[in-house]
């Protein structure tokens, strides 16, 4: 009965919920419920209409990547007797799906505030607050969290289930501090020129269909794209009247990172009947570089910059019956070329990563996706020209902007009057500290000065309802600073204020003091909230931007707020850091959850048999080379190194597959002892002598052909140079180094690492050069040094080693040959080195597992590197007499990887080692991603046709059943036969024919024999008394009343003597009833009474 009164007042609740959402609310602003199904779990994401049920399936592929199978359903089609609502809360939003810790969690938005609203039928809507439901486990089931993400004690349900702290917490703090947003009215990654006012606010085409945002948003705004994934992909390949039926009722939701606030004010003067207007600020940050301050600079090799941020100043009013609206577009972004700057305290050194030649590309990916989105490109530089850094900077940005005009045959060269690449690009410095240095912040609008041609030329966008003319704005500006913070946002509000004043006087509207203060409270926002994204305090110098005016007050406030950036740059970025990337699916041990679709796992796996239509490989050479410079400078000619002669393996083509080019595509150079190993060079080493080295190492490749350095690293005596040729710098893609100390327990970097990952196509690299710990006895401090910078070398996105397609190690292992000196030299003279090799201490290591294990060596063929006399071929004649050893290696992991040619040169007499080259013949891959993606839907419709939407073969009876793509049933499992029909389990229940029968236990094979299978039960033999017993008398059956429980009777009844048996079998007893006697003589009937 109480089953019954749960289940009909469970239906009851939907009901209403559904009946009230029907007469309240319009169907594109319904919020949604989320109900669970126990067994087998199931969430249900309810909408008016229609329900998106999802179920955790058991992950199938060698990847053991969560798989969930998702049903778009009629809510008439789909049980809700046995479902409850998991939260009391309503969903605004469905955000997507996201796998933490091997748990799925569906994310739902449950608050929010109407913060802005740019011209009617639009709103935005900042996210307040968020719940992740878990869909794979109940332990977090009607758990109720505090801010913190700890479970609020209701009912004791914290205490009696020892739950700590949720494991999305961290997202859902950054997911509620205010700055995503979201909109259901409209496409809100998207510009107002954009939207323009052919589409209606209500988001339906002129047929009536409704338009998803989901179809024209920009992915480099969606900041749960990652989420959303999957969702997308399962909403693409509905049929047209189900996607339309899932866009209508709201279920995906785009989400932005930014601003967005509206403001109401008053355009005209108020003597002459003012008009009311919307002042509106909406920005838009990029989530394709995003991070944090020091964590995320300058660019990727997709010519994506950190934060990149859109911003869009708009105003809208009314004039009699016509609707007018006014939107001017500005962007900010890091210096647009690879650079970084170290975090330490008090220290803000740059770093440029790359060569001009090296960055060139990204930096014209970056410029073409300016160019192709928002027409003509201003850049505004307000880098100084003072502090050595930033020009160090503005040079090299002059120098890419130089290049890139030059290609485009522009006219103007002067880039402080702006020059361009065939009229499209313009750059203006303005050293912002030096113009305001006498004036104060008032004089920062001398760069209107500058720039007031451009705004005429670029416009802005307005449209007026009564009038069929639009103005379009065809240019942007591009702003940056050092951290695109402070100083960006002040000259964006100069330039965002000039452009509505031209605006203003073009159409004769007046303006009074309310709107301009308004419009500076907005900006002031504005850069308070973009401040805290990327660097976690408010924006200095607001108190200027709010009021026009900088007093005490606000000075104290900007030093406040720069010692809190501080602390936050070197204590909490690094954890911000992380969970962005969580976010964005950016770590590299983070598995996306895959939608089960029958249909899709055809295609993939035809895919994967047709993949030579899409994809080819290549061969190209690699050259590895290492050299411990023993802190000496040298003139000396490094072209017999770089350029050795072919090997024998190489010249009789057993390289196991053919070059077609004798140059390498990649030269990688590893030093070690690059400066004297002294305490002063160890606390701050000097990068003079790497430059000299990168100079001398590009001069000699440059006399066979361009090559380009990609990639520069030092750790003190240790240094990493990545040379490419020029002609195949595009190929490369995704460049990040890495250093890691291991001396003096890792707080020197006398001894450590360098390491470099980057892809070749679609084929990724890792190269490590090393310095690891010297002396002949210190082979565990050695292997314990490799198994630091293994495991402890790590890349953005928590890449790793072991995560590469091709790995190479070379350096000074510093490991030695167990042997007496002079025996090694006679040895040596006569050139047996496969003697000297079995007493080699790196292959005694690696043949016993211990160290580099998997990795692979060249057969060595030249004499030991180490140790010389300087300047002569003569081995050690010191006092220590130091026993010649190969000390210099090269070692290499990889199935795409061969080795060809491995040696060392022994005419380079200035260091006490002698140079080590090995080199590679590596296969790449290239998957023309283009071809893939078509050959994929061609082969995706096709099936769909053949066998009809995925969503049509998923059956939410039986969820677990997987649909093969030859069309025969699942394979067979313990639990279950494909030959049973209906999916009922294998293993069933055996039933007698009758009551007291069992199995025959003579019966061993069920198969053979004519003996039955059930035979009576025999019955039980009675017990004898024992002889010469007293009669026993029952015992006097107690009252209901006077019964306690069962503990309590075993505890206190009179304990009974086991009584003796004869020898006689229990089988030949006669049957009656079984008696024991108590030591008063009296039968004990407790027991008995309590099974009554």
């Amino acid at each position: 009965m109480r089953l019954c009164t749960t289940v009909s007042c469970q239906q009851a609740h939907i009901s209403n919920y559904l009946h009230h959402r029907h007469e309240h609310l319009s169907p594109s602003h319904d919020p949604m419920k989320v109900y669970v199904y126990e067994n087998p779990r199931s969430l249900a994401l309810v909408s008016e209409k229609y329900a998106l049920v999802f179920r955790y399936a058991t992950p199938t592929d060698d990847k053991n990547r969560p798989r969930c199978i998702v049903e778009f359903a009629p809510i008439e089609k789909i049980d809700f007797r046995k479902h409850r609502a998991l939260s009391p809360l309503d969903c605004h939003g469905f955000l997507g799906l996201i796998n933490i810790s091997s748990d799925v969690f569906l994310c739902v938005i449950t608050a929010k505030s109407l913060v802005a609203s740019p011209r009617p039928g639009e709103t935005i809507n900042r996210v307040v607050g968020v719940e992740f439901h878990c869909l794979n486990r109940n332990t977090w089931d009607f758990v109720t969290l505090d801010l913190n993400g700890y479970p609020i004690d209701l009912h004791d349900q914290a205490s009696s289930s020892g739950i700590t702290e949720h494991p999305c917490t961290q997202l859902r703090k950054m997911l509620t501090n205010s700055s995503f947003y979201y909109s259901t009215d409209f496409d809100l990654t998207s510009s107002m020129q954009t939207r323009g006012t052919a589409q209606p606010a209500s988001m339906r085409n002129p047929a009536g269909q409704v338009i998803s945002t989901l179809e024209s948003s920009d992915a480099s705004f969606l900041w749960n794209s990652y989420m959303m994934t999957e969702l997308v992909k399962f909403r693409d390949n509905l049929p047209d009247f189900e996607r339309s039926e899932l866009d209508k009722c709201g279920f995906l939701t785009t989400l932005i990172r930014g601003f967005a606030e509206t403001v109401n004010t008053r355009i005209g003067n108020y003597d002459e009947n003012p008009i009311s207007c919307r002042l509106t600020i909406v920005s838009k940050q990029s989530c394709r570089m995003a991070g944090t301050r020091f964590l995320a600079r300058g660019i990727d090799d997709d010519g994506f910059v950190a934060n990149f941020v859109e911003t869009e100043t708009i105003l809208y009013t009314e004039r009699g019956q016509a609707q007018i609206v006014c939107a001017f577009l500005q962007v900010r972004g890091s210096v647009p070329f690879f650079w970084e700057q170290d975090s330490q305290l008090l220290s803000n050194k740059v770093q440029i990563t790359r060569s001009i030649d090296a960055a060139q590309p990204a930096f014209e990916r970056h410029m073409d996706y300016l160019c192709n989105k928002y027409g003509s490109i201003h850049v505004v530089n307000l880098l100084s020209r003072e502090k050595s850094h930033e020009n160090e900077l503005t040079q090299r940005y002059h120098g890419h902007i130089k290049k890139l005009n030059e290609a485009g045959g522009s006219h103007s060269t002067d880039p402080a009057s702006g020059s361009s690449r065939g009229g499209l690009v313009a750059v203006t410095d303005f050293d912002f500290h030096h113009e305001v240095s006498k004036q104060g912040y008032s004089a920062a609008t001398r760069v209107l000065n500058r720039v007031i041609d451009a705004m005429e030329e670029y416009g802005f966008y307005s449209a007026d309802s009564s009038s069929p003319n639009v103005t379009l704005q065809n240019g942007v500006f591009r702003t940056n600073c050092l951290d695109c913070l402070d100083r960006t946002n002040m000259i964006q509000q100069v330039i965002s204020r000039q452009a509505l004043q031209i605006f203003l006087d073009r159409n004769h509207l007046g303006c009074n003091p309310d709107f301009w203060s308004k419009h500076n409270i907005l900006w002031a926002d504005n850069g308070d909230q973009l401040s805290q994204i990327y660097a976690g305090t408010n924006a200095l110098k607001t108190s200027y931007t709010r009021s026009g005016k900088m007093n005490l007050a606000g000075a104290l406030a900007d030093v406040t707020k720069s010692v809190g950036r501080l602390y936050i740059n070197n204590f909490t970025d690094k954890t911000k850091q992380n969970t962005t990337d969580v976010l964005l699916g950016r770590l590299s041990d983070q598995e996306g959850i895959l939608l089960y679709d029958p249909i899709n796992d055809f295609v993939v796996k035809e895919l994967e048999r047709r993949k030579l239509e899409f994809s080819s490989t290549t061969n190209i050479k690699v050259f590895a080379g290492t050299f411990n410079l023993n802190g000496e400078l040298s003139d000396a000619d490094l072209a017999g190194w770089f350029f050795p002669p072919k090997s024998a393996k190489e010249l009789s083509g057993g390289a196991g597959f053919d070059v077609h080019d004798d140059l390498p595509s990649i030269v990688l150079v590893g030093f070690q002892e690059i400066v004297q190993l002294t305490p002063g060079q160890i606390l701050n080493a000097d990068p003079g002598k790497k430059e000299f080295w990168e100079k001398r190492v590009e001069a000699v490749l440059n006399t066979r052909d361009e090559y380009v350095l990609l990639r520069s690293h030092q750790l003190v005596g240790t240094a990493l140079l990545l040379f490419v040729r020029k002609a195949e710098v595009g190929f490369v893609k995704n460049i990040e180094g890495a250093i890691k100390k291991t001396g003096l327990g890792g707080m020197a970097g006398n001894k450590g690492g360098v390491a470099v990952s980057f892809s070749y196509a679609n084929t990724r690299f890792c190269f490590i050069t090393a310095h690891l710990a010297a002396g002949t006895s210190n082979i565990e401090e050695r292997h314990h040094d490799f198994k630091t910078l293994n495991t402890g070398l790590r890349f953005s996105r928590g890449l790793t080693i072991k995560d590469h397609d091709c790995v190479i190690w070379l350096g000074d292992f510093n490991y030695r040959i167990d042997m007496d000196g002079d025996v090694v030299r006679q040895i040596v003279a006569k050139k047996e080195y496969g003697l000297l090799f079995e007493h080699d201490q790196l292959n005694r290591q690696m043949v016993l597992g211990e160290t580099f294990p998997y990795y692979n060596e060249m057969e060595i063929n030249f004499p030991p590197t180490y140790k010389f006399d300087n300047g002569t071929a003569t081995y050690d004649t010191s006092e220590k007499f130091r026993t010649p050893s190969w000390t210099d290696r090269v070692l290499y992991k990889g199935t795409g990887l061969r080795g060809i040619n491995y040696g060392c040169v022994s005419d380079l007499l200035f260091s006490d080692h002698r140079p080590v080259y090995a080199e590679f013949n590596a296969q790449i891959l290239i998957v023309d991603q283009k071809r893939k993606a078509a050959l994929g839907k061609e082969l995706y419709d096709k099936r769909r046709s053949e066998m009809g939407g995925s969503n049509d073969l998923i059956s939410l009876s039986d969820l677990n059943e997987v649909t093969l793509t030859h069309g025969l049933p699942p394979p067979s499992t313990d639990a279950r036969k494909w030959w049973i029909s209906g999916g009922q389990t294998a293993k069933v229940p055996i039933v007698p024919p009758a009551k007291g029968m069992i199995l025959n236990p003579k019966k061993i094979n069920p198969f053979e024999g004519d003996l039955p299978d059930f035979v009576d039960k025999p019955a039980l033999p009675p017990r004898r008394k024992p002889i010469g017993s007293p009669p026993v008398k029952p015992m006097p059956k107690p009252k209901p009343s006077s019964l306690r429980s069962a503990s309590a009777v075993s505890a206190t009844a009179p304990q009974l003597p086991i009584p003796e048996l004869s020898q006689t079998s229990l089988l030949d007893m006669p049957i009656g009833p079984i008696e024991s006697q108590s030591s008063a003589g009296q039968s004990s009937s407790t027991e008995k009474s309590l099974l009554d």
